[in-house]
């Protein structure tokens, strides 16, 4: 199995390969057969410049840059899933007993883990960024300016310096920069919250009401709060997504609902500056009494798993249809 951080490579300006490492190893052998004197820079998912060893075959050069432990040698026989390593932990007794009253140490220490990484992820894409744009783009138009907006959680100004950039870098710092500013953007709303429900029904929709949802989806689905549900290798969130509709749209067909539509949305005509969603689904429900009983179904709470790790943002619009007149 490869190494699923994405690793960039550029040939100036021009991007030649994303994803991981053996992945982007291949890609640059199969492109110096082509132009031997390409001048590469790599780097990996931190911004940090790489150099790779690329002597031999194409298969060689992938083999050589696969995760650690793996390579071309066959995969142990019981090794645990999701990348299970065990450690030793040294704690004092009343750490141990505070650990087991929240539900095993192995889950409290993965729980704060996770915290962790997340509280300290602004910080990092911030510095990832600008490693990357530093090496990169180090001497385009507005790399200061840019630099400073970065740090200041200025997203507006980071991306009108990003403008004059060529598209391919610019995407690449975008994509670093990404968790650097979602700690300043608003709240995302992914849940149905009991004011929102309270105000609904002082004004319900008449009849079989349509329910218009708008998502936007993570790059990379994030189970942090589902670990067991977790794919062995990172998936998008556009496929996280879909596997909460494959579960969830038969639920939903038994309670007398219907999907009437499902599309992707394109970049706004009308709209802020920036606003970007990525799915349209349009739902009729038999009744809003039905609507609110399918949202208690316990069935459905594993697939709302998989929307949790996929969405980064959505909001869900309940409609009266309206005749002319």
């Amino acid at each position: 199995m490869s190494d699923p951080a994405p690793h960039a490579a550029f040939a100036g300006p021009r991007l030649l390969a994303l994803g991981p490492l053996p992945e982007v190893a291949a890609a640059l052998h199969a492109a110096l057969a082509l132009e031997p004197g390409l001048a590469i820079l790599v780097f990996d998912a931190e911004g940090r410049q790489l150099d790779l060893d690329l002597r031999g075959t194409q298969a060689e050069a992938r083999a050589r840059h696969e995760a650690p432990g793996q390579g071309d040698r066959p995969r142990p026989r019981g090794r645990p899933r999701l990348g299970v390593v065990a450690r030793e932990v040294t704690l004092l007794p009343r750490h141990w007993d505070w650990l087991r009253a929240r539900g095993g140490a192995s889950a409290a220490l993965r729980r704060l883990v996770e915290a962790a990484r997340r509280a300290e992820a602004p910080k990092d894409a911030r510095d990832a960024a600008y490693r990357f744009m530093s090496a990169a783009g180090g001497d385009l138009p507005g790399f200061e300016e840019a630099a400073r907006a970065l740090y200041a959680g200025d997203a507006r100004g980071f991306e009108a310096r990003l403008a004059l950039w060529p598209p391919d870098l610019a995407a690449h710092a975008r994509r670093l920069a990404a968790p650097a500013f979602a700690e300043r953007g608003p709240t995302p709303s992914v849940q149905v919250t009991d004011p929102a429900v309270r105000a609904l029904l002082t004004d319900p929709p008449a009849g079989a009401p349509l329910m218009l949802h708008l998502v936007r989806l993570r790059e990379t689905a994030d189970y942090a709060e589902a670990p067991r549900l977790a794919p062995e290798t990172p998936i998008s969130g556009a496929q996280a997504f879909d596997l909460y509709l494959r579960g969830v749209l038969p639920l939903l067909n038994e309670n007398g609902g219907e999907l009437t539509l499902l599309a992707r949305a394109h970049p706004l005509l009308i709209g802020p500056e920036g606003e970007r969603w990525d799915r349209v689904m349009l739902v009729r429900q038999a009744s809003l009494k039905r609507l609110l009983a399918f949202a208690d179904d316990p069935r459905i709470s594993a697939h709302l798993q998989h929307r949790a790790a996929a969405v980064a943002d959505s909001r869900l619009i309940p409609l009266s249809e309206a005749l002319p007149g």
